[in-house]
């Protein structure tokens, strides 16, 4: 029986994407929503100004969920997307 070692939930405080469409720019809102800092990969040219967007739009759902009290900290957001624009 293999048994994986994996980390505590509350010690994770990074993550990483690849794809900025709707689904990762959807798990990018939820990770920031919760304080991670996310690495975003995605090599396309409007990546980084989608998923900004995207998040933006999706933000005032998570802070009615309750999962969100302050606007999208983006300087927790890195990678290529970030790097692209």
């Amino acid at each position: 029986m293999n048994v994986m070692n994996l980390p505590d939930p509350s010690a994770v405080t990074r993550t990483a994407i690849l794809g900025t469409g709707l689904i990762g720019a959807s798990w990018a809102a939820l990770f920031l929503s919760r304080g991670l800092h996310v690495h975003a990969i995605d090599p396309a040219e409007s990546a980084e100004t989608r998923l900004r967007d995207t998040v933006t739009e999706m933000w005032p759902s998570l802070v009615a969920l309750g999962h969100a009290d302050a606007p999208p900290d983006f300087a927790k957001l890195t990678g290529s997307v970030a790097q692209n624009g």
